[in-house]
């Protein structure tokens, strides 16, 4: 009972929900919509109710808005998967938004979601229909509409839009899984996929077979779309996902789809960006990944791991994938794939004879079949493999770099990756069948040409049989031997004709016997050469043929042996070789350099040339050199003059030469200098110093000497070549050994002659001395020890010039290197005589923005103490000093003329970094100030530097506050004595301090009272300088505490009109301070009366001025004041008369 009345109330329900759908607006709607799904698909119960409802939810598909067509459309596929019944009325709503004809709208977001269902409940459908077989309205369903919808579905492969064409791959995807056999661990579950092996052979309306064949045909359309040049980027990775999907689930297709990515990876759609070529590949990796960890791989392991190669995969990741089975074996053909014949011949029973019979038979009936099944690719692979040997494909590399680009295009560099096995026979075969896919769809190679003779003959056989009325085909020897008993016409053994008799012989006679010595006469010296020079030029005219004939390497042979074996001097013939070769130099490089090779053969003794000038025919070794030498320039000079010196066949020359002579390296210097080209040469010249070990030293030179060309960008290029070159482990000793004689020539009287870059100069320059550091320099960053070669160096010269030079150059090169080099640590403590101040320096750069280490501290100040070196080398180490020892210096700094420049930078470093050990300051600001002051100066200049340097202390840095100045003074008071440096400084600070001038005055106050300023008459003129330097200060000060007997010294020590200044000074005090001074000193400045008692007595006078016109208009008034008075009066005592009652009755209450 309680079960009915839940039902019933599920019931109504959903019928509300669904009469609130009726009639809401589209944007609620579909909430009702969504309401209705959920109480009849999730809602326990709701499932038997489903059929109740259905014809209400598929109405509202006939709405004209999308969305609610898409919800329809989902809530169908929801339905199917809970009860494939739900098909019986929902097909006829997929039919109407699939078919055409049969809807007015056809939006593509509602095709394709129509499309999506369909996909998506393929399976459910097919099987459905499978375990319905005498069902008719099933059997009406599946085949008069579903199979039409799945018709019109794979009919849109070809559709305008990508987002169609995309669902139509995964609708065919669904179909090859569904109607292909299953895998034998299959999935038994409910909502497993349809597989092939589901249908009965006696279906009544679905065919096993025709579902077979539709799967295969389906497959095969998926792989079409692969090879189509047009596809997006978006169909294509959608197409790849789904074979791979395809073949985990079906591996019976595996096969197709390896060979499938075979060929899409040789041929990617030309329309593809960069970005997209990157990710189809990065694609195809993976899903090749995934496929190796399939169980059925084993057979296509190899081919896939030679893919992964090819997309970039490393062999790291092809092995971590290879399945273990895979890794112990090589690939070995399947019995399934060796030839008929070949299984035949194993049998037992079956003689040769008859074999090699059947062969024929094959061969002769089959060769139009052979034409056919073997393919265009395949038969152009086979011929391009059998040619790739090492002579083609070196002679291709070749023949492209002439039509190569300068750079690299980023598109090729995007994806190109290097070849894992390159030179492999499986390689030569991947590339092969690249090639041959290029050439056949362009249309060349064997295998076009021969599809192009097969088509032709087609079309003549036609044409013969139109003509004839019918074709009939020859009967083979072989058909007609079995047709006629097997008897077969034997020809008659021709003929031998018997021998002639021999004729009669004619009488004897004796013969005279040929002697071709006597009979030839010797040919003369001219026209011996006449001879050579017809040979030579008929040899160079047969070079075409000789190269299509394949005797290229002879012909050059040959040439060479004529020009250089057979004469000593030949100067002719080896020009005429000379311009052989350079007329052609790309192509006839290769007989330059034999022709190179055979002249050092020849210097060595391997080769011989007859020389008739000596007795025993041979020449002497050098004249063989000379020889060799000859060649080579002839060689050089001649593409050196006619430019050509930037072709690759110059520096070939240079580079596979034997052995280079002095004046070859001479053309090479020249190219090195040339203003354009000179990076290809200096490149050669770097690969013979890597290669040429016998001739490195002389190489290096050579590089070295570079290095001071005028031209900035040799120099340069020559620089880094260098550093280069140094930093490879074994040829670092042999650039060390350059770098260390270059320094030590820094030192000689005049420079090398490499040295100068104009001739005419003899003298040290400082531009010399610049060029010649600059290679130590730049290689001191890679190797630290240079620094021990520079410092003896830099002590040894005697040259300033040669030592402001380094110390200018060795900037970047020390700042390389760090504090916390062990080199630059040996050195402070091993530093040479003389190079203290290159490592005082070397400090001070390496301290510039970072404060000294405490080991470069305590070696810097312990190199000071033991050679008295200059105090300014301390420097860049007075931070990391204690206190202690900064007073020890300081006063070094100030009263020594010569450092006393250095005094602000010493300052600045003492108040601007904090000691590395304590991290706290040395010297705070007013410790400074205090220890400044108490520095004894002895001699009137070292007085006069002490107090021109305050100035610089109360300003050397921003931590010099007025704070810290006014509490310096305040400890300086309460020294005794005072410092008599500390006038001058009340000075300074009160013409840079403005706000310190209150200050100030309170300090002249505490001098003056407390008599710090007699100590004595040097004391006494400080102290006045200090009163008349700050006028607006001192004057008031000086009125109010200072006697008349000061007073009148102070006027009589200076220049200045005091006495005027005084009485100027006397109005701005106050009216108690103004009576504070004594009579004598008003008579002193000149004032008979205090300001003050002048204005008290003009005020008395103004106040008794307004008394007397206050009577006087009292009297004019007379009566008339008196009555308004005695009115006043009386309204006043009304008034508090009042106001005493008011307050009266306030107080009673």
């Amino acid at each position: 009972m309680d079960d009915v009345e839940i039902d019933e109330s599920l019931d109504e329900q959903i019928a509300s929900s669904l009469k609130a759908a009726e009639t809401a607006p589209i944007n609620e709607k579909l909430g009702h919509l969504k309401k209705t799904e959920e109480l009849l698909l999730d809602r326990e119960g709701g499932a038997h109710l489903l059929d109740n409802f259905l014809d209400e939810m598929l109405a509202f598909a006939d709405l004209p808005h999308p969305t609610i067509k898409c919800f329809v459309l989902n809530f169908i596929e929801k339905a199917c998967k809970k009860d494939a019944e739900v098909m019986r009325k929902a097909i006829n709503t997929l039919y109407v938004h699939l078919m055409p004809g049969e809807s007015e709208s056809k939006n593509d977001q509602v095709v394709k979601k129509a499309m999506l269902t369909c996909t998506n409940i393929y399976s459910i459908v097919l099987r459905w229909a499978v375990q319905n077989k005498n069902d008719q309205a099933v059997e009406k369903c599946w085949e008069k509409q579903f199979s039409a919808l799945k018709a019109r579905i794979m009919f849109l492969i070809d559709s305008d839009n990508e987002g169609i064409r995309t669902r139509v791959i995964k609708f065919l995807e669904m179909v090859v899984l569904a109607q292909s056999n299953g895998n034998e661990q299959a999935d038994t579950g409910p909502r497993r996929l349809m597989s092939l092996g589901e249908i009965p052979r006696d279906h009544r309306y679905i065919s096993y077979r025709k579902m077979a064949k539709e799967a295969e045909i389906s497959m095969k359309t998926l792989i079409e779309q692969t090879t189509l040049p047009h596809i997006s980027s978006q169909n294509l990775l959608t197409v790849l996902s789904a074979l791979c999907n395809i073949v985990r689930q079906r591996p019976e297709f595996l096969q197709k789809v390896v060979d499938a990515i075979d060929v899409l990876q040789v041929n990617l759609p030309p329309t593809l960006g960069t970005s997209q070529v990157k990710a189809v590949r990065k694609e195809l990796k993976m899903h090749l990944i995934r496929l190796m960890k399939h169980p059925s791989i084993l057979e296509h392991a190899h081919k896939i791991a030679t893919l992964l190669s090819d997309l970039g995969a490393s062999q790291a990741e092809i092995q971590k994938v290879m399945p273990a089975e895979a890794k112990r074996k090589a690939p070995i053909s399947s019995k399934e794939d060796e030839p008929i014949v070949k299984k035949r011949r194993d049998q037992p029973g079956t003689s040769t004879a008859a074999m090699d019979d059947e062969d024929e038979e094959e061969e002769e009936e089959g060769k139009k079949d052979k034409i056919t099944s073997d393919s265009a690719i395949d038969v152009t692979q086979k011929y391009i493999f059998s040619r790739l040997n090492h002579k083609i494909t070196t002679h291709l590399v070749i023949i492209s770099l002439a039509t190569l680009p300068d750079v690299m295009p980023p598109a090729f560099q995007s994806t190109f990756t290097p070849i894992a096995s390159a030179g492999s026979e499986n390689q030569r075969q991947r590339l092969a069948r690249m090639m041959a896919t290029q050439a056949n769809s362009l249309g060349i190679g064997p295998g076009a040409e021969m599809l192009k003779q097969q088509k032709l003959k087609e079309l003549q056989e036609r044409a013969v049989a139109r003509k004839e009325g019918a074709v009939i085909p020859p009967t083979p020897a072989h058909f007609l031997k079995t047709e006629t008993g097997k008897t077969q016409v034997k020809r008659a053994p021709a003929k031998v004709n018997a021998p002639l008799p021999p004729p009669s012989a004619p009488p004897s006679k004796s013969k005279v016997q040929m002697n071709i010595v006597t009979s030839c006469k010797e040919m003369s010296a001219e026209e011996r050469e006449k001879l050579f020079v017809i040979t030579l030029d008929r040899l160079m005219d047969t070079e075409r043929r000789a190269q299509q004939g394949g005797a290229a390497q002879a012909q050059h042979k040959i040439l060479v042996r004529l020009v250089s074996r057979f004469y000593e001097k030949n100067d002719h013939l080896e020009e005429k070789l000379a311009n052989f070769i350079i007329a052609q130099h790309k192509s006839r490089s290769e007989l330059a350099l034999l022709w190179v090779a055979e002249m050092y053969a020849q210097y060595q003794g391997f080769s011989l040339v007859f020389a008739s000038s000596h007795t025993d025919g041979r020449l002497t070794q050098p004249e063989r050199l000379e020889r060799y030498n000859k060649v080579m320039v002839r060689l050089l000079r001649s593409l050196f003059e006619k430019e050509l010196h930037k072709e690759t066949v110059f520096h070939k020359v240079l580079l596979e030469a034997p052995l280079l002579t002095p004046d070859a390296l001479s053309y090479l210097k020249l190219a090195c200098t040339d203003p354009v080209f000179h990076p290809f040469a200096i490149m050669t010249l770097r690969e013979l110093v890597l290669s040429r070990c016998r001739q490195r030293s002389e190489l290096l030179q050579l590089l070295f000497h570079l290095t001071f060309y005028e031209k900035v960008e040799i120099r340069t290029q020559s620089v880094e070549t260098v550093k280069e070159l140094f930093e490879l482990l074994y040829m670092r000793d042999c650039v060390r050994r350059e770098v260390e004689r270059q320094l030590e020539e820094c030192t000689h009287d005049y420079p090398p002659p490499y040295f100068l870059v104009h001739q005419g100069d003899r003298e040290w320059t400082q531009p010399i001395y610049k060029a010649a550091l600059t290679l130590p320099m730049a290689t001191l960053s890679h190797d630290h020890s240079l620094i021990h070669l520079m410092a003896k160096v830099f002590a040894k010269s005697t040259s300033k010039d040669f030592k402001f030079t380094i110390m200018r150059q060795i900037e970047n090169a020390v700042k390389a290197m760090g504090q916390n080099s062990c080199e630059l640590l040996r050195l402070l403590e091993e530093c040479p005589l003389g190079a203290e101040s290159l490592v005082a320096r070397i400090v001070h750069l390496l301290t510039e923005r970072a404060p000294a280490i405490p080991e470069i501290v305590d070696r810097l100040k312990r190199l000071h103490d033991t050679r008295q070196t200059d105090v300014r080398s301390l420097l860049p180490i007075l931070p990391g000093l204690s206190k202690e020892d900064i007073l020890l210096v300081l006063p070094k700094f100030v009263i020594h003329e010569t450092m006393a420049k250095s005094f602000g930078q010493a300052v600045k470093r003492i108040l601007s970094a904090k000691n590395s050990e304590s991290g706290q300051y040395s010297l705070s600001p007013t410790q400074l100030i205090v220890e400044y002051h108490k520095i004894e100066a002895k001699t009137p200049q070292e007085k006069k530097l002490l107090r021109e340097h305050v100035r610089t202390v109360v300003t050397a840095h921003r931590s010099m506050t007025k704070e810290a100045i006014s509490s310096g003074i305040e400890e300086l008071l309460r020294e005794r004595p005072v410092p008599q440096l500390l006038f001058h400084t009340i000075e300074v600070v009160y013409e840079l301090y403005n706000p310190l001038h209150a200050f100030l005055s309170n300090v002249l106050v505490k001098l003056i009272t407390r008599d710090l300023w007699k100590e004595n008459e040097e004391y006494e003129r400080d102290f006045f300088s200090a009163l008349v330097a700050m006028p607006d200060v001192s004057y008031q000060v000086a009125l109010t505490n200072l006697g008349v007997d000061d007073l009148k010294r102070l006027i009589s020590s200076t220049r200045e009109d005091v006495k005027r200044l005084l009485k100027t000074a006397l109005p701005s005090l106050s009216n108690q301070q103004q009576r504070g001074v004594s009579n004598e000193v008003l008579e002193l400045i000149g004032v008979s009366e205090r300001p003050c008692d002048m204005r008290d007595r003009e005020r008395e006078k103004e106040k008794k001025e307004r008394d007397d016109r206050r009577r006087e208009r009292e009297s004019k008034d007379g009566k008339g004041e008196r009555k308004r008075g005695d009115r006043d009066d009386r309204r006043g005592e009304d008034r508090g008369r009042s106001s005493r009652r008011s307050y009266a009755i306030g107080d009673h209450r």
